[in-house]
């Protein structure tokens, strides 16, 4: 293997490592910000006044897996056509 070969998969396994971090930053702050708006002491509803709020976090959250999905998809291809 040449050094161009390590350095390219320590730049992938960067680039994994920071998708993981940023994929995990809108997680944390649904469970926070669901934690922090509801009323656990009212009656149980579908819909609140946070309800848009919560759908644009899942709406942002499923985007960033998809994209990041598709760039893991796209390298595996990549590599599969190179060898």
């Amino acid at each position: 293997r040449s050094l161009d070969d390590e350095d390219e998969e320590e730049e992938d396994e960067e680039k994994r490592k920071k998708s993981k971090f940023f994929g995990t930053i809108p997680a944390v702050a649904s469970v926070i910000t669901f934690i922090l708006t509801e009323d656990m002491s009212a009656k149980m509803v579908l819909t609140d006044k946070w309800t848009l709020l919560m759908v644009v976090m899942l709406v942002v959250n499923g985007a960033l897996a998809f994209v990041t999905r598709n760039k893991k998809d796209e390298d595996e291809e990549d590599e599969e056509e190179n060898a």
